[in-house]
């Protein structure tokens, strides 16, 4: 994994991608290159990054433990999707992102703290409401982990996944300090999965600004 340059990424924005992943699609962002932000057809670009990476890590850590992959040996095979963290970020633009790009991902549970909102939005989309964290990490019919709100349980999903061995997106901050960001880079290493950070806020239209401001010579 990159994430030995983890403290590097959170200066430049860049996506954690395995070594030796790549995109075979020219519509897709560069696999170092800086995540942008989500709010219009750019997420798709984002989402096709990721959709890539994790069919790649599936062909390999499927291969390597004599175990069928679901996703390997067609290109048209949708990603399952398990969803953590409903709210405002999943109805105003992942869940939009992720309809628009219905051929390629697939929802197929979803988890929240308040378990009603997990029936309801669940009931709408059709797929899994589930009661534990666990249970949708766990089960067979999710391929990758979408990670969106902190809410009780913090980043310990990415912990799940990483024992289950499935790729993460993760739309979180990923650490609040230095010792922190090396523990969870440490984690992910080892485990070997994909790991995409979203990195919205380092293309948010006012930190484009300021990094201009910042590159303007004074005088």
């Amino acid at each position: 994994m990159l994430l030995s340059q983890a403290s590097a990424d959170l200066r430049s924005g860049s996506c954690i991608l395995p070594t030796g992943v790549q995109s075979d699609s020219s519509s897709c962002l560069p696999v170092r290159s800086p995540a942008l932000f989500l709010g219009s057809s750019r997420c798709g670009k984002v989402l096709t990054c990721f959709l890539h990476a994790a069919r790649e890590s599936f062909g390999d850590t499927h291969g390597s433990r004599g175990q069928e992959a679901s996703l390997v040996g067609t290109k048209h095979q949708r990603l399952r999707v398990g969803v953590i963290g409903l709210g405002r970020l999943w109805e105003t633009r992942h869940k939009p992102s992720l309809a628009r790009l219905e051929d390629r991902f697939r929802v197929t549970a979803v988890y929240d703290a308040v378990y009603r909102r997990a029936e309801l939005e669940a009931a709408q989309i059709g797929c899994a409401a589930c009661e534990g964290l666990s249970a949708l990490v766990e089960r067979p019919d999710v391929d990758v982990i979408y990670l969106l709100s902190r809410q009780w349980f913090g980043l310990h999903p990415i912990s799940l996944a990483c024992a289950a061995g499935k790729p993460v997106y993760c739309a979180l901050p990923l650490a609040d300090d230095l010792v922190e960001l090396e523990s969870l880079a440490k984690l992910v290493e080892q485990s070997g999965i994909v790991f995409m950070p979203e990195f919205a806020r380092r293309c948010y239209p006012a930190t484009l600004r300021l990094k201009e401001l910042l590159a303007t010579q004074p005088g």
